[in-house]
């Protein structure tokens, strides 16, 4: 296996330690930056934002909240990225929720966390208070409420920076003081368990360090680098590459609050890396085709593709002068994309580099904190994963699963009782394998997991359990339909219905026609408690129950492909 250099990168012990590192070393340079409906650019330098931090986490400390667990919910923006650090930072642990949650879900995992507050976006302000409401009636518990602001609109956490720079002045270092504990659990991060329920992943400082450190010595950023981060910002992948790294290496990082903002932010922010999802790959190069088309330039921008592909293998890059106006739909100074989240079909790798955009893909867990693999900026291969970052050690059982062993892998689930690592190893459920360049090609996955081509994972079992609750259900499968790319476009159900519940003889050539209204109608009731990308989105009624093993469980590996001739929702 061929050796090779790494980025020369300083260990750090915990999250305030990034932030104190990049202030000292970037100090009056813009750590963030958003952009107002009106397109007002508003601005963040790195000391700002060490000062934010340690301000609002002495309102914390002062209000009580020392050791406590404090929920967070919102869009991309600079009021969600300093709750979260003034949160850890102040040796609290922070509970990050998917904003597409449905209010019963969030109440769900702000019981399950017991936390004992909530921070939100001033735009999540009502999903808060609603969330907080349900909680209070359903399970007798309170959570006070914080409402972050916005840095766009000029109200930034006022009443709390407020009272931590009262609190400041009158000497209180309360924040200074508090000893971070580099194992002690700083993030509990939901995502999809085998189980078919989202498991708590309990992550420390330790975790995320050593995972910025394997990250940053694979892949290169720098200080003169832009990013707009457009992934949710609850997940793994987005805080570690799209936050937490280019933290590290100075950069900017540009906030993006929903895709209707996006080529305002590509436009205004002109970011030189992208974090993306497979998803975004596919549209956008879709978006640059079809432009072409439109414009009667197929065959020009086909031409100027090769040429510039050809010219780059020996050095020369025009790709700002032949492609000016394909590469103008990313803001015109983008140079690399870091692809992960789910599978990409390495083909579009080529179209992009043709566009003098590099195009590499990442392997992660939110489990690994998340980052297991990542291609490098100048050393990739296009149907790999990358190489194994330093703080991950890999191995594969007999079945070719992948376990990975190291600083950045969790400490286990929230309040699960079963064992979850082995010896310190955790089974990712992904299927692969080493190269003899030492690269790892994941080759498929031994769990029920849908993952979504937009990056969502999704874990069937819980949208069955909620589909057998209704009368008119009596067994159902949850499938995902394929899609473009090697992602799921959307999910699928195949239901066999209560025959007997619903007044009807199975037997009966009509019984199927007759049932599907009423599993319809269970369908869109069930749809309306899920987060928008977990909904069904097609159906097939059946007239036999499923095959089963044995020991009774589905023969789910017979329906997966299974989506012709269904009926839409």
């Amino acid at each position: 296996m061929r050796s090779y250099r790494l980025n020369d990168i300083e260990e750090l012990s915990d999250l305030r330690h990034l932030l104190e590192r990049s202030a000292r070393l970037f100090s009056d340079k813009t750590a963030c930056a958003e952009l107002s409906r009106s397109s007002e650019l508003h601005e963040v330098s790195y000391a700002r934002l060490l000062e934010d931090v340690r301000v609002l986490g002495t309102a914390f400390l002062e209000r009580g909240y020392a050791g406590k667990r404090i929920a967070l919910i919102g869009e991309n923006s600079y009021a969600w990225v300093l709750a979260y650090f003034a949160v850890v930072n102040s040796g609290m642990t922070v509970v990050p929720f998917d904003k597409e949650l449905s209010c019963s879900e969030v109440v769900d995992q702000m019981a399950r966390a017991n936390v004992d507050a909530l921070c939100h976006t001033a735009s999540y302000a009502p999903e808060a208070r609603r969330a907080a409401d349900a909680l209070k009636e359903r399970c007798g518990l309170e959570v006070e409420l914080f409402d972050m602001g916005s840095l766009a609109a000029g109200e930034l956490a006022c009443e709390l920076l407020s009272c931590g720079r009262e609190q400041i002045a009158l000497g209180n270092d309360r924040y200074a003081r508090v000893e971070l504990d580099p194992d002690a659990v700083c993030s509990i991060l939901f995502t999809s368990g085998t189980t078919g329920v989202s498991k708590g992943v309990l992550l420390s400082h330790r975790n995320f360090a050593s995972n910025i450190k394997g990250a940053c010595e694979l892949v290169l950023f720098g200080p003169q680098d832009t990013l707009v981060s457009v992934l949710p910002v609850h997940h793994a992948y987005e805080d570690m590459a799209g936050i937490f790294c280019p933290l590290y290496y100075g950069c900017t990082v540009g906030f993006c609050s929903g895709l209707k903002m996006l080529p305002k932010c590509l436009d205004a922010f002109k970011p030189t890396i992208l974090c993306l999802v497979p998803l975004y790959v596919e549209t956008f190069r879709s978006k640059i085709l079809r432009a072409a088309k439109e414009g009667g330039r197929e065959r020009q921008l086909a031409f100027a593709c090769k040429a510039s592909s050809l010219l780059r293998r020996v050095g020369v890059d025009v790709s700002d002068k032949l492609l000016a106006q394909p590469r103008g739909a990313f803001g015109g100074r983008l140079r690399l994309v870091i692809c992960g989240g789910a599978p990409l079909d390495p083909a579009y790798a080529p179209f992009y580099r043709s566009l003098g955009i590099n195009l590499i893909q990442g392997y992660g867990i939110s489990e690994c904190s998340p980052i297991v693999s990542v291609n490098r900026n100048n050393e990739f291969k296009d149907d790999s994963v990358g190489r194994v970052v330093s703080c991950a050690r890999v191995r594969f059982d007999e079945d070719g699963q992948i376990w990975v062993n190291g600083p950045s892998v969790m400490a286990g689930y929230l309040d699960e009782e079963a064992e979850t690592l082995v010896d310190g190893w955790f089974p990712t459920g992904d299927l692969g394998h080493l190269d003899a360049d030492g690269f790892l090609h994941i080759t498929g996955r031994c769990k029920d997991v849908i993952v979504l081509n937009n990056g969502k994972n999704v874990m069937p079992q819980e949208i069955e359990r909620a589909l057998t609750a209704c009368d008119s259900v009596a067994e159902a499968v949850v499938v995902g339909a394929p899609g473009r790319g090697n992602g799921s476009e959307y999910l699928a159900a195949h239901v066999y219905p209560d025959f007997e519940a619903i007044g009807l003889d199975a037997k009966s050539p009509e019984a199927a026609a007759a049932a599907r209204d009423r599993v319809r109608a269970d369908i869109r009731r069930v749809n309306r408690g899920l987060a928008f990308y977990k909904r069904i989105a097609t159906f097939a009624v059946r007239t036999e129950p499923f095959e089963k093993t044995t020991t009774r469980k589905v023969k789910r590996f017979l329906l997966v492909d299974d989506t012709k001739g269904m009926t839409h929702v």
